[in-house]
């Protein structure tokens, strides 16, 4: 089980914190037509760290910032940033954050 998530389309995301989900953050709308993602990095803000972040990669042609999400404190809240760069000359560099909520599903 995955999930392709768009920008554009959530502001946030609802976790168990016994999940552990593969999600692909999908740039495809914000990147130029022939533009791929060259380097993306992921930081999570919050009041612990029990809220993991990894197997992170760039998946699908360059247009995906794929990563697994897992762990957390119930009743939790935290921001996950995406921070990517693109393959063009000059590179394009952009941010873009999401809210986590902990709570059983």
């Amino acid at each position: 089980m995955s999930q392709v998530i768009h920008w554009t389309d959530r502001t946030s995301l609802h976790q168990d914190p016994t999940a552990e989900i593969v999600r692909h953050f999908s740039w495809e709308r914000w990147l130029v037509p022939g533009a791929q993602l060259q380097d993306s990095d992921w930081a999570i803000t919050g009041p612990d760290t029990a809220l993991v972040i990894d197997n992170d990669s760039i998946t699908n042609n360059g247009l995906y910032s794929t990563f697994r999400l897992k762990g957390g404190t119930l009743g939790a809240t935290y921001a996950i940033s995406n921070s990517i760069e693109t393959d063009e000359t000059p590179a394009q560099k952009d941010k873009k954050s999401i809210t986590v909520v902990i709570g059983n599903e």
